[in-house]
């Protein structure tokens, strides 16, 4: 958890630090240790000169998922002004084999 949240915030700031157009940004991750997987990572950026909208999905993969299920999804949205972004919204919804997360934060202007 800690990790996405570094990738997110490391990633953003990467990103306001150039020039701003309409860019759109997509990858995926393989997300192993000791050399087995054990999930993936969906990763999507929108920007222009206004605004911002940012997606990540994670999903278990390999044998070990059978044993340990995750499944994330994680959402932000705002306001780009002078290339610093300012979130109106943000969500996660996960789940694991043994708990449930559902969180929506909104921010004031």
């Amino acid at each position: 958890m800690k990790y996405i949240f570094k990738l997110f915030v490391f990633f953003l700031v990467f990103v306001a630090s150039g020039g701003l157009l309409a860019k759109s940004y997509y990858s995926e991750y393989r997300v192993f240790t000791s050399g087995v997987t054990i999930g993936e990572l969906f990763w999507e950026l929108d920007i222009d000169e206004k605004k911002y909208f940012t997606e990540i999905k994670l999903k278990d993969r390999g044998f070990l998922s059978s044993l340990f299920s995750f499944d994330g999804h994680y959402v932000s949205n705002g306001h780009v002004y002078e290339g610093v972004f300012f979130p109106i919204e943000y969500s996660q919804k996960w789940e694991t084999n043994k708990k449930k997360r559902n969180i929506q934060i909104k921010f004031k202007k």
